[in-house]
């Protein structure tokens, strides 16, 4: 099959036979050009031939034709191309030798054809070196028939370093989905000597076939050439003098590779080597299918309703009073997406395709300009619609439908038909769930079309419409990279398994937004500084409830945005929806970290810090109450001690808004409060006190002391706040240091003390404990659990320094006593008995080693690695 050196005797010359019209096209092209175009831009054989169908489908053909010799077919020295789309009479030959520009895209190409034209700048047609010397072109047009032959050996004798781009860099092999584009701006400056290549006239097909070469390639093709002489254009493109790289192509590779490429076109016909190549995606399970005229009668009624018009099913057709004649079609939904694949760079595989006397209009739309509907199933959708009635109300350019009345209705019966779609389709994927007896943590509790299928649709509907809920345009929970592909993600959300969701925890900022999810990559991050999150992170189980509450927010502004609801409004509802969470976790404030919020964010509010520092009160045990007004204290604070009886504080807080200057604070009258009240101490809280001096020798410092007021400021009292929970600091702790410590940094000094010891975390401790007894599991088992066991093992923990038995003793009781039953201590004997396995135990006792433990049942939807 290969012929590297020139051969006489081809097709190409036979063309020489024929009457030449005197005008000869003339091209300026570099052989330089020529290689790095497609050399370097068209590497592979299969590609060359797959910009041929690419050029017929851009001509608007509904048949294109292909012959490749096998690498054994020596007899048939020659690749060949027919397609029937729109041919080229003179202009268009030697259009089609600019470089640079596409003869596609002339006005008459654009008023016949509505497709999407794939060609941009003439540069497919050069792929042709890539595997052949000889490219001969034959047309017809307007009743006459062209043929024109290039020979690339003309094309020598330049170098290509003088015929740069204009970069002045040698252009590398690059993505084709771009790379024409980047090409064609680069090319090179340089005039070029013109050659001509002569043009020649035929009379008819016939005069072709008499040719006997010409005649095989008519039958390779399988055209008959009287059918060819009737039809009104076409062309056959003729490969020879091929090169090495032709004998490479593999025809059942070259099959696969053009059936992936093909779409399901309702319009478009291809063969090799006269095999009828259908698109990959016919063999994709159709689990609905139906045809028009079965549409149920409650769409029927319900499309009455909604049009006014009367509708009903007759001789396999759906008449109405604006369809006398009747809507026909087909309609299946494919058990995978029909979007989002090679094929599209052609046509269209999904959504809506209408005929009007048996021409395809609207072909680029696949909702006919129907608002987005459930993604989901549309992009799973192909259906073949006839409705001849709308002939009427076609364009001039008879590409699409007018709009107006009659367009609006024939939406709402596609609606009708999409709806039945869908519900025919969630019917059979509900069945295939319920059919699936799959093991546990397998089965999806949580439907994938509440959430992946949702985020999917939303996605796609924001791919159409740029819109976001922020005032940049951008989501309100979701997060997407910019270089993202919409549709590969969502063909992975709608089809591929679940990816497990995860949930982090990362400062966002007291403002940021409550979470950001990744679709991506299934990541929840949750903005841990947000009131909502500080109200409920510190308990497991109200944890495991707020990523609940989070994923659910999240999927809120999904559904608005499914449900086409204006970005502006979606976002002005989720704005006051945070606004209102934030309240409510401010008005019952429980969680240590945000009343510790709370209150360092009251600094400069009288009452503010008044309310909170009474709060902060209660967190740390006391029974407090607010008082305030003239001659009283702000607050006090109760604490019975038994068996010492009821211990007082006065609470006094002083905001920033009057800045406490030491020296200024009216100590006497604080101590009266403290008289009044029968108090032993006040707490007086305020952000800062200007006028500290080493030492405590200032006179301030000394009155503080001598009347036994205890200056704290705003953030050591944030500060215990937060480590009450963990450092098991309480009432008494608190009293302690208000009856002892008087300057701010005595107070600060004290505290640090008390925040150091012990330096262990008592969450830590107990989590520890748990793990001696885990690797005591099937050792000594005649032997019952003790504490000793357990203190031994923990004394050698680095973890926990110096610790002494009684207080891992007492640990042991408390978590006996949280285990609901679990765990038993006999205080007498020490020994411990289980009466659970250690992770329902972990279960139990959650709340005390703050750990995330194993759910009872296994998720498919939580990521509990």
């Amino acid at each position: 099959m290969v012929q590297n050196i020139r051969n006489v005797d081809t097709l190409a010359d036979s063309i020489a036979s024929f009457q030449s019209t005197g005008q000869a096209v003339q091209v300026r092209l570099s052989h330089a050009l020529v290689r790095l175009l497609s050399e370097q831009l068209y590497q592979s054989p299969i590609k060359a031939i797959e910009e041929l169908v690419v050029n017929a489908y851009d001509a608007d053909a509904q048949v294109c034709r292909v012959f490749v010799p096998s690498p054994s077919d020596v007899d048939h020295p020659f690749i060949a191309v027919y397609d029937d789309g729109q041919g080229m009479d003179y202009d268009g030959l030697v259009n089609l030798w600019q470089v640079g520009r596409s003869n596609k895209r002339t006005d008459k190409i654009q008023q016949l054809s509505q497709r999407k034209q794939i060609g941009k700048f003439g540069i497919g047609k050069l792929a042709t070196y890539t595997i052949a010397h000889q490219l001969t072109y034959i047309t017809k047009t307007k009743r006459e028939i062209f043929a024109v032959t290039i020979d690339f050996h003309q094309f020598t004798g330049d170098d290509l370093q003088n015929e740069r781009p204009k970069s002045g860099k040698n252009v590398p092999a690059q993505d084709e989905s771009n790379s024409e584009l980047t090409l064609a701006a680069n090319l090179p400056s340089t005039t070029i000597q013109p050659i001509e290549l002569p043009v020649y006239k035929i009379i008819d097909t016939s005069s072709l076939k008499e040719n006997t070469r010409f005649d095989t390639v008519f039958q390779k093709l399988g055209i008959d050439v009287v059918e060819l002489n009737s039809q009104k254009s076409w062309t056959i493109v003729i490969l020879e003098n091929l090169k090495e790289k032709a004998s490479s192509i593999k025809l059942g590779r070259l099959e696969w590779v053009l059936r992936t490429a093909m779409p399901l076109s309702v319009d478009f016909s291809l063969s090799l080597n006269n095999k009828i190549i259908e698109s990959s995606k016919e063999g994709f399970g159709k689990p609905v299918s139906f045809n028009i005229d079965e549409l149920p009668k409650e769409r029927l009624e319900g499309l009455a309703k909604s049009t006014g018009e009367n509708w009903e099913s007759i001789n396999g057709k759906i008449v109405s009073d604006s369809f006398p004649n009747g809507i026909a079609g087909h309609v299946y939904v494919t058990d995978r997406s029909l979007y989002g694949q090679k094929s599209d760079d052609i046509q269209r595989s999904h959504g809506f395709f209408v005929k009007v006397h048996n021409r395809l209009v609207d072909l680029v739309d696949p909702l006919f300009g129907m608002t987005p509907v459930r993604y989901g199933t549309l992009n799973n959708l192909h259906a073949e619609i006839v409705a001849d009635d709308l002939d009427g109300y076609l364009t001039a350019s008879r590409d699409t439908v007018e709009e107006g009345e009659v367009k609006d209705t024939f939406r709402a019966f596609l609606r009708s038909v999409f709806n039945e779609a869908d519900k025919r389709y969630t019917d059979w994927e509900k069945a295939e769930k319920n059919g699936k007896r799959g093991k546990e943590g397998e089965k999806e509790v949580v439907a994938p079309k509440l959430v992946e299928h949702s985020v999917a649709d939303a996605l796609m509907i924001h791919n159409f419409d740029k819109r976001g809920a922020e005032a940049d345009n951008t989501w309100f929970y979701i997060q997407l990279s910019e270089d993202i592909d919409i549709g590969n993600l969502a063909q992975r959300l709608y089809h591929q398994p679940r990816s497990k969701f995860s949930y982090v925890y990362i400062d966002q900022g007291t403002l940021g937004r409550l979470v950001k999810f990744d679709p991506a990559e299934s990541i929840f991050t949750i903005n841990s500084e947000h009131d909502l999150v500080k109200a409920y992170e510190g308990n497991t189980y109200s944890r495991k409830l707020l990523e609940d509450f989070v994923t659910a927010e999240m999927l809120l502004e999904v559904y608005l945005r499914e449900s086409n609801l204006h970005p502006n409004i979606i976002g002005e509802v989720l704005t006051r929806r945070d606004s209102l969470l934030r309240s409510l976790v401010t008005d019952h404030a429980n969680s240590l970290a945000l009343i510790a919020n709370n209150l360092r964010d009251s600094a400069n509010n009288d009452n503010d810090l008044e309310i909170n520092l009474v709060v902060a009160a209660r967190a740390l045990g006391f029974n407090a109450t607010q008082i305030s007004g003239p001659d009283k204290p702000d607050g006090l604070a109760r604490y019975i001690n038994y068996p010492n009886g009821e211990q007082l504080l006065t609470l006094e807080a002083k905001s920033s808004k009057d800045t406490p200057q030491l020296p200024a604070i009216q100590f006497a009258g604080l101590r009266r409060h403290v008289t009044a009240y029968n108090a032993v101490g006040c707490l007086l809280v305020a952000p800062d006190y200007p006028g500290r001096t080493k030492n405590n020798e200032s006179a301030a410092a000394k009155e503080a002391v001598e009347q036994k007021i205890s200056c704290w400021t705003v953030s050591n009292l944030a500060r215990v706040v937060e480590s009450a929970e963990k450092r098991h600091i309480n009432a008494e702790d608190i009293v302690k240091i208000v009856t002892t410590a008087f300057t701010p940094d005595d107070v600060e000094a004290a505290l640090n003390d008390l925040l150091s010891e012990p330096q262990w975390d008592r969450h830590e401790l107990y989590q520890a404990i748990i793990e001696e007894l885990r690797l005591l599991t099937g050792r000594l088992k005649d032997s019952p659990r003790h504490v000793d066991m357990v203190a031994v093992g923990i004394s050698r923990n680095p973890n926990f320094p110096e610790i002494e038995k009684d207080t891992i003793k007492k640990a042991v009781e408390n978590l006996a006593a949280a285990s609901q039953g679990g765990m038993r201590l006999e205080v007498e004997t020490e020994r411990i008995f289980l009466t659970v396995d250690l992770e329902e135990l972990e279960r139990r006792v959650a709340d005390l080693t703050k750990n995330d433990p194993k759910t009872r049942r296994v998720s498919n939807f939580r990521d509990t690695k």
